[in-house]
């Protein structure tokens, strides 16, 4: 791949994993945000196209490609269900009680740290439902619909398309919030009197948008694009 202004985020981000990084250390949305050109994407940051694009032509040239879309979908599935959404679980219980601790009258939370919090419980009630649904019904129909194909079986009745088009809308919804997630921890960071307790959380916290947008990208730009190929095969076969 060769790296210009032009070209989408989410290109960028399917062939260079190593990118999804620089993405995420610079606020930058590719999850979905990712028809956005590089260009584009780096003018709304402020940044300076040039010196991204110099940036990563390094990374693809020394990064290992990672193509989730020559891989068969019961491996996507399974990474994001054994990888990402058990980490996000795991990280949204740990988050929730270092924030709960943090925020006892007794300590004088600071507004941008009960904000973090309100935050965060918002962004819970949308994400939980949202990875059972997906892990529930959307996952394995997407498997009951790769295994048929494979194994020359009648075409599954049903259409995809518009639980997927609503899990799409919910990872924008997610998306924003944790953009507010995000400046809020920024602005924590840089108030420079922060606990060591209340810095561990912050560093959990970031780790947690991460997994977040990894996971949505999968979704939005490879699993999502793929099973709706996959069922307009199965009912033309």
């Amino acid at each position: 791949m060769k790296v210009d202004q032009s070209l989408p985020i989410a290109t960028i981000a399917a062939d260079c994993a190593a990118s999804r990084a620089v993405f995420e250390s610079l606020g930058i949305d590719y999850s979905c945000g990712g028809p956005r050109s590089l260009a584009d994407a780096a003018h709304a940051e402020g940044l300076d196209p040039e010196v991204l694009v110099a940036g990563l032509r390094r990374l693809a040239a020394a990064g290992k490609n990672e193509n989730w879309n020559e891989r068969p979908l019961v491996d996507l599935v399974r990474h994001l269900t054994a990888g990402y959404h058990h980490f996000v679980r795991n990280e949204l219980v740990s988050v929730s009680l270092q924030l709960s601790d943090l925020c006892t009258p007794s300590k004088r939370p600071s507004a941008d740290l009960q904000s973090l919090r309100s935050a965060l419980i918002r962004l819970s009630e949308t994400l939980i439902p949202h990875m059972h649904e997906e892990e529930d019904t959307i996952f394995r129909e997407v498997l009951a619909r790769e295994s048929a194909w494979e194994s020359n079986e009648r075409p599954l009745e049903g259409d995809l398309r518009n639980s997927i088009r609503r899990m799409i809308g919910e990872n924008g919804t997610m998306t924003a919030q944790l953009k507010t997630i995000r400046e809020l921890r920024l602005r924590l960071i840089d108030s420079n009197d922060q606990s060591p307790q209340c810095r561990a959380m912050l560093d959990d916290v970031s780790r947690l948008e991460a997994h977040l947008h990894e996971s949505m990208f999968l979704e939005n730009c490879v699993l999502f694009p793929r099973a709706i190929v996959l069922q307009e095969q199965t009912a033309s076969a």
